[in-house]
C-alpha cells in the first residue's frame, strides 16, 4: 500500500491469507477485501479477518471479488461461487447448474442479476435464485470466455475465442465474428467517453467498433 510517500508491504505475518493476490476490491465501507489462493482477506482500520471454506467459502482458492447493486460481497473460486451474508459465505446453487464450476469472473447487470464467467463452459446468470446457463447455441462467440465488460448502457459484452457478444438484457448478439487476421481471440474490451468500443486480440492488433462499423488498426496503421 502507497500512502503518498511510503510503501507498506503485507504478507501472511500481517494477517493476509496468502502470498498469492488474485483480485483486490473496495467495499462502500472503505473496507479492502483480497481474494488470494488461500481464502479471503478482510482489511478493516488495521485489523484483518480471514474467510476460507471453515467459514462457508466453496474453495479456498478465490479468484474473483464483486459487490453488488444491494452492497453484498460475491466470491469466485476454484469450485463455485458464495456470498457474504455479514458473518460468513454461503455457497450458492452447489448441487444444480453452477455446482462445482470454477468462476473466474463475476458481473453484475442492471437488472439485479450476476453473471458468472465459468472457463470452458460460457457463462451463467443468476437472477433471483435461478442459474441460466448461456453457451454458443444461445449467441456467445465461443464457450471459452476471454474477457468481459459493461459498457456505458449497462449491456454486457463477452469476448471469446471466436469474436464479441452482447446481453441486451434479454438476448445474447454475436457482434464480430472470428476471421483469419486474429479476431478470433479477444482478450480485453473498452467502451469510451465517446461510445466507441475497442477489443484487443491475439495476434490481430486492434478492433474499433462504433455505429455498427468496425476498423481493424495493427501497429503499422500508427
Amino acid at each position: 500500500r502507497f500512502d503518498g510517500k511510503n510503501w507498506r508491504t503485507y504478507s501472511p505475518r500481517h494477517g493476509l491469507s496468502h502470498r498469492s493476490v488474485n483480485d483486490i476490491i473496495e467495499d462502500r465501507s472503505g473496507v479492502i477485501w483480497f481474494a488470494t489462493n488461500g481464502g479471503i482477506s478482510r482489511l478493516e482500520e488495521e485489523s484483518w479477518t480471514s474467510f476460507t471454506i471453515a467459514t462457508g467459502l466453496p474453495h479456498n482458492v478465490v479468484w474473483t471479488l464483486r459487490q453488488d447493486g444491494e452492497g453484498i460481497i460475491w466470491a469466485g473460486t476454484a469450485a463455485g461461487a458464495g456470498y457474504f451474508d455479514g458473518g460468513e459465505f454461503v455457497a450458492i446453487d452447489p448441487e444444480k447448474s453452477l455446482g462445482r464450476s470454477p468462476v473466474r469472473s463475476i458481473l453484475p447487470d442492471r437488472y439485479g442479476a450476476l453473471w458468472f464467467v465459468i472457463p470452458g463452459r460460457g457463462v451463467i446468470r443468476y437472477h433471483n435464485g435461478d442459474l441460466t446457463p448461456f453457451s454458443v447455441s444461445d449467441g456467445l462467440a465461443g464457450e471459452r470466455i476471454t474477457s468481459a465488460l459493461i459498457d456505458n448502457k449497462d449491456d454486457l459484452w463477452f469476448g471469446a475465442e471466436r469474436g464479441v457478444s452482447r446481453f441486451d438484457g434479454r438476448h445474447m448478439h454475436e457482434m464480430l465474428t472470428g476471421s483469419r487476421e486474429g479476431s478470433r481471440s479477444i482478450t480485453t474490451m473498452l467502451n469510451d467517453r465517446s461510445g466507441r468500443y475497442w477489443f484487443g486480440t491475439r495476434d490481430g492488433g486492434i478492433i474499433q467498433y462504433a455505429d455498427g462499423m468496425r476498423q481493424r488498426l495493427f501497429r503499422q496503421d500508427g
